[in-house]
């Protein structure tokens, strides 16, 4: 095996360590939340995704008029709201990648 290639290997295997981080990292931050997984399905489709989780890592929850509302902790945006009765009030659009068409 040649330096470059051993090198190479190196970087490599840092930058995948480095993604698995903080992916772990934002994953453990949402799993912190005070709010169940069903509560995580922000979108209201009746599954809870890995984005979704991570969402959770920068949403918030809060009482509002006798309902729960969960916000982006960035702006205090609401996310959704779900009152009492679970009717839930849900403006949640998932923000589409860069580039994508």
């Amino acid at each position: 095996m040649s330096k470059a290639a051993h090198y190479l290997g190196i970087f490599v295997g840092g930058l995948i360590a480095l993604v698995l981080f903080a992916a772990g990292t934002i994953a453990i931050v949402a799993c912190n939340q005070d709010y169940s997984w069903a509560e995580m399905d922000w979108n209201s489709d009746g599954t809870t995704t890995p984005g979704e989780i991570f969402a959770a890592s920068d949403i918030g929850k809060r009482p509002r008029n006798g309902c729960i509302e969960y916000f982006n902790l960035k702006d205090g945006l609401p996310v959704k709201s779900v009152c009492p009765d679970g009717t839930p009030n849900n403006s949640f659009k998932p923000t589409p990648l860069r580039g994508a068409a």
